[in-house]
């Protein structure tokens, strides 16, 4: 058999949008779009149940026959609309993550620590980010906060890894929509709506904190690709 041909695109470009998310989030949306049909089936799936939340949205959703991955990630429809309106960028991640995992998460350690460096990542009450040791090298681990609730970052990728943050924080919004709660808040250039509760999407006896999270000792992730989907 032949080997999967390199990263053609710039990987910090490519990965820019998504390096910032938390690691249950990041580890999704890779593994996703590996398939990018799924994607389009799961988009379109969320337009036409939109009124499902939490457990009721995951009951709905088992039958179709969605990944262990697409499972958890329609909790975040915003995710996957981003990945349905720029599909030729979401068939582009998975390719790159199929052909090179090591070289996705190395451009993912990359980013992180040059919003890092500019004081646009940094631990919050939306997520912790803390710095680890994994296979005698130093990684920034970016986790929820709270294991129960999971915030995904909005932010401009052609700002956050550049531009120090403002002077000044931006004043909190109290918000509190369906099976989500948190605040409308904005802290150094990550702009962060609603959280998810995860404890109302999954059993209490699974362990969603450390759910195919990535392994930035390369040892590969659970339900590694390609997944066995049949739209």
């Amino acid at each position: 058999a032949g080997t999967l041909p390199e990263m053609t695109v710039n990987p910090e470009t490519l990965l820019a949008p998504l390096a910032l998310y938390p690691d249950p989030v990041l580890a999704q949306v890779l593994a996703t779009s590996t398939n990018p049909q799924e994607v389009l089936d799961a988009g379109n799936w969320l337009v036409q149940n939109a009124d499902l939340k939490g457990k009721e949205l995951e009951a709905a959703a088992a039958p179709v026959g969605f990944t262990p991955p697409m499972m958890a990630l329609i909790q975040f429809p915003t995710v996957v609309d981003m990945m349905c309106m720029e599909m030729d960028w979401t068939t582009e991640v998975g390719s790159a993550f199929l052909a090179d995992e090591p070289g996705v998460l190395d451009a993912v350690q990359r980013l992180r620590k040059q919003a890092a460096d500019m004081g646009n990542l940094q631990s919050s009450e939306q997520m912790k980010v803390t710095t680890e040791p994994q296979n005698n090298q130093q990684v920034i681990v970016v986790q929820p906060a709270q294991p129960e609730v999971v915030y995904v970052p909005q932010y401009d990728p052609a700002a956050v890894y550049t531009t120090p943050p403002p002077a000044t924080a931006v004043a909190t919004t109290p918000a509190s929509t369906g099976h989500s709660t948190g605040t409308l808040v904005t802290t150094g250039l990550l702009a962060f709506g609603a959280g998810m509760l995860v404890n109302e999407i999954f059993d209490d006896d699974d362990d969603y904190h450390g759910y195919n999270y990535p392994n930035y000792g390369y040892g590969g992730m659970p339900y590694y690709p390609p997944y066995p989907y049949r739209p």
